[in-house]
């Protein structure tokens, strides 16, 4: 076979045709770097002849930019003297068409010849696969493929068997494959290829089988007729004792004296689930009043707190009273330094029936009782709830402006210090009998002043200074504090309280009349938990059970149940004087403002201890902790009578056992039942045992026993006579096959032949045999200790892929003598070859091509110039 045009188009990167038109008889080289479309080509080819015109899986052809174009391919060739020419369109345009010397032929009867004639099979469906695809997959290797030579001739292996026996002609007709093949086919009828029965003779076996089975059932039968006959003496026997003894009336009788029994337990049970209800509301009640004594301790923990906090406040104003003495000399040496320095230079949550209505009076007048106490005490809760509540309400203190209260406070509070801080300071030392007036004040002595706003001194004999102290900030925070104060005042007058004292006291008795009110409604919660009326209510369907109940047991008849500087240049006397003034005095206003907020701590502290401490002192709070006292023990006392109460109820019910007792009743009912359902089932085991016996008498089991073994006998000869056939089958096909063994031995030896005339001029001396699947072997060849043999698999990358190659020639030449078309494809093989190897595989390919076409596409042409053809660049033909 010969190619000797190729055109493509919309393939791949070939989105516009590319024609080659001058294809050589023997070797042709195509050269490019990667991506240049070598291997684009080599695809086309495989599709054009491998894959089926209507397949929609190769959408690998399409160009990659373009899912509606329609990959086209056109190749004319010759195989022997015939032309032919190909014509494959995919995906959107689909077709085929083939011409054979001027006979045309279409779609899949053109794709069937092809396959035919080059020896690979279609896929009915789907893309192609390698093991479908023969000839072409073993002579056109693919890139990186050409060490894998293994599965490429198991694909091809029926192909070049047929090529062996067409090149060695009449001795492959002497093999007997006839005789084989009928004995084979008489073997199949009998045997499968494992040896197990088939056809006629598993049929045998299966009729012997079954005839041998329903023997086996006739002789059960029979035996089991027997058997019924003198079991249904039995039973008769069983079910005349059985109605002598009747068991089950005993059984009920003990039934009926275990239910008695549980009813007088579940009695217990109601009693007990009621204790368990009157101990759980005396343990939420002690656990009520146990918080309220803690609310009473935590109050005079928080009194202890704030004399605490009262007494810490204290020690910081006196420990910052002690820091401003030391300082406010410190301020007059250096002021004195200072003017002295500013002299020199200016500058520093119905059995029982009786008995049971009885116990049922009893519990609801205990129940009545319960609640006729929890009605009382909800009611006075009720009262107590009111009567706090009118003192709650007038009482009213909202947090909101509690806290309003407290903002404004503090703001006040922190706009005094900054004024304080910031306010010019007049401090004074008169002498004796000297007197001036501030705004009215006469002062005399030694003292001092903070002037927040404007101030007029008059000095007697002398005039007067009008002062403006500080700045615009003073200004501004004098009238945010004149602001601020007049806001709290109003809110004060609002409130109709006259100080944040008031306030906050009234708060604090509003958190506790609140606090009471929760507790009592928790203890009415208790009592009541749905509500007096729900209460009221239940009594009253209490009273009237109890009504209907006594009517209903009387109508029942009787019987029922600091830094001085050293002197120095002046300026320098007069700064240093200057800092130091000022950090002495920004000193004292830190000292000063931390006496402010510690007296301001203390006051706060002071005003909170009274009003805890006026709490604690009210002789109704003595009252109150002393009655919570007494009533926590009284309760107490009273869920410990409760729990001991509850402590027998649980006793009695767990020694009367109820769970034993249920089990008894359901042990007794049970045992009734199944008595009665014994006996009924026993009557009608008899009557249908002696149904059966009547039917089996008339079907004549014995003259069926007969006719069947007789036929049991005629079947086992004749699996005799096809077993003993089949056995001697088998011993004449394996006798013909291993003549047939050493028949295909002969059929290796062509194969050989071109084998090792490739592998002369590759390895002198060497020699690579082959197995029964025409696959490469082990390679043989010269050593340092003699020959040496190595499996194909065992060899070097480089090596596998040479004798890969060298295979695929050796296959071609088999293929060529027997006119079977061939053609090699190589796509980027012997890249891995030493300089030697590739010189010697260079000869063996020149060889070759004198037999052979062969399409070698790399991307390293000058590896391949020396083989007398010019390689053919991609980029030329791309152009051309």
């Amino acid at each position: 076979m010969q190619l000797s045009r190729l055109r493509i188009s919309a393939v791949r990167q070939f989105r516009e045709p590319l024609e080659i038109t001058d294809f050589q008889a023997g070797l042709n080289i195509f050269a490019g770097p990667n991506e240049s479309g070598k291997s684009t080509i080599v695809r086309a080819i495989r599709a054009a002849f491998l894959e089926r015109h209507r397949s929609s899986t190769v959408d690998d052809l399409r160009p990659w930019d373009d899912s509606t174009a329609a990959p086209s391919i056109e190749l004319d060739f010759t195989i022997g003297t015939n032309r032919y020419r190909l014509r494959k369109s995919f995906l959107h345009k689909k077709s085929c068409d083939l011409e054979i010397a001027g006979q045309k032929l279409e779609s899949n009867e053109a794709e069937d010849r092809l396959a035919t004639e080059l020896g690979f099979q279609l896929a009915l469906r789907g893309a192609s696969k390698p093991e479908l695809w023969g000839i072409p997959g073993l002579l056109w290797i693919e890139q990186g493929n050409g060490q894998e030579i293994s599965e490429a001739v198991g694909h091809a292996t029926d192909y070049l068997r047929g090529a062996l026996q067409d090149s060695l002609g009449e001795m492959a007709s002497s093999m007997g494959d006839s005789v084989l093949k009928h004995i084979v086919s008489e073997r199949a009828k009998l045997l499968t290829i494992t040896g197990k029965p088939t056809g006629v003779l598993a049929q045998a076996i299966q009729e012997r089988d079954s005839t041998q089975s329903r023997l086996d059932t006739l002789q059960a039968s029979i035996t089991q007729y027997r058997q019924q006959v003198d079991h249904l003496g039995g039973l008769r026997e069983q079910l005349v004792l059985t109605e002598q003894d009747r068991p089950w009336k005993s059984y009920r009788a003990k039934l009926q004296e275990a239910e008695t029994q549980y009813a007088q337990v579940q009695q217990l049970e109601q009693q007990h689930q009621q204790e368990r209800r009157n101990l759980m509301s005396h343990e939420r009640q002690v656990e009520l009043l146990s918080r309220e004594i803690n609310g009473f301790t935590e109050q005079e923990d928080r009194l202890k707190e704030r004399a605490a906090a009262m007494q810490k406040a204290q020690e910081q104003c006196d420990s910052v009273n002690a820091r401003l003495t030391p300082l406010l000399q410190q301020q007059e040496a250096a002021d004195l330094v200072y003017q002295e320095a500013l002299e020199h230079t200016r500058q520093s949550r119905q059995q029982a029936q009786r008995f049971h209505l009885e116990q049922d009076i009893l519990q609801k007048q205990q129940q009545l009782q319960t609640l006729s106490k929890s009605l009382l005490a909800a009611e006075g809760v009720t009262a107590k709830i009111t009567d706090l509540q009118q003192h709650s309400k007038a009482s009213v203190m909202s947090a909101d402006d509690l806290n309003t209260l407290q903002k404004q406070d503090k703001k006040l509070q922190e706009l005094l210090i900054r004024q304080q801080s910031i306010a010019t300071r007049l401090r004074f030392t008169l002498e004796p009998d000297a007197t001036f007036h501030l705004d009215g004040e006469i002062l005399s002595g030694k003292g001092e002043r903070l002037l927040t706003h404007p101030v007029t001194l008059k000095l007697p004999q002398i005039g007067s200074l009008h002062i403006q102290p500080g700045g615009g900030d003073l200004v501004a925070l004098q009238r945010e504090y004149q602001t601020l104060n007049d806001t709290q005042c109003s809110l004060l007058q609002k409130l109709g309280t006259p100080s944040l004292d008031s306030a906050e006291a009234l708060s604090l008795q509003q958190q506790r009349y609140q606090q009471d009110i929760k507790n009592a409604e928790d203890l009415l919660a208790i009592h009541a938990p749905e509500g007096i009326n729900v209460l009221l209510s239940q009594k009253q369907t209490v009273e009237m059970d109890i009504a209907h109940t006594t009517d209903q047991l009387a109508a029942m008849p009787i019987g029922a149940e600091s830094l001085i500087l050293d002197p120095a240049l002046a300026e320098e006397q007069q700064e240093g004087a200057r800092q130091h003034l000022q950090r002495i005095t920004r000193d004292l206003n830190q000292s000063q403002e931390a006496r402010i907020k510690a007296q301001a701590e203390y006051t706060a502290a002071e005003r909170e201890f009274r009003t805890l401490q006026e709490a604690v002192q009210d002789p109704q709070y003595a009252q109150r902790r002393k009655a919570s006292q007494q009533e926590l023990l009284q309760k107490i006392a009273e869920r410990d009578a409760f729990t001991q109460r509850v402590q027998d109820l649980q006793m009695r019910i767990a020694a009367a056992q109820p769970d034993i007792l249920q089990q008894d009743i359901e042990r007794w009912r049970r045992s009734a039942e199944n008595a009665e359902k014994q006996f009924q089932q026993l009557r009608d085991q008899i009557l249908q045992l002696e149904t059966r016996l009547e039917s089996a008498g008339a079907e004549g089991l014995e003259e069926q026993y007969a006719e069947t073994t007789a036929q049991l006998e005629q079947l086992t000869r004749r699996h005799g006579e096809l077993y003993r056939r089949a056995q001697a089958l088998e011993l004449l096909q394996k006798l013909l096959q291993e003549q047939r063994q050493a028949l295909i031995q002969r059929l290796q030896a062509p194969l050989q032949k071109h084998l090792q005339h490739y592998l002369r001029i590759w390895y002198p001396q060497a020699r690579l045999s082959l197995d029964d699947a025409l696959q490469p072997g082990a390679l043989t060849r010269p050593g340092l200790a003699g020959q040496e043999e190595n499996p194909f698999d065992a060899l070097s990358f480089g090596a596998r892929e040479q004798i890969g190659v060298i295979s695929r020639l050796a296959y071609a030449d088999l293929l060529r003598e027997a006119g079977r078309p061939t053609l090699l494809i190589l796509d980027d093989v012997l890249v891995h070859s030493d300089a030697q190897r590739l010189r010697e595989m260079k000869r063996i390919l020149f060889d070759a091509a004198q037999r052979h076409q062969i399409l070698l596409f790399t991307c390293h042409p000058e590896n391949w110039q020396d083989l007398g053809v010019t390689p053919r660049s991609m980029d030329a033909l791309r152009l051309a």
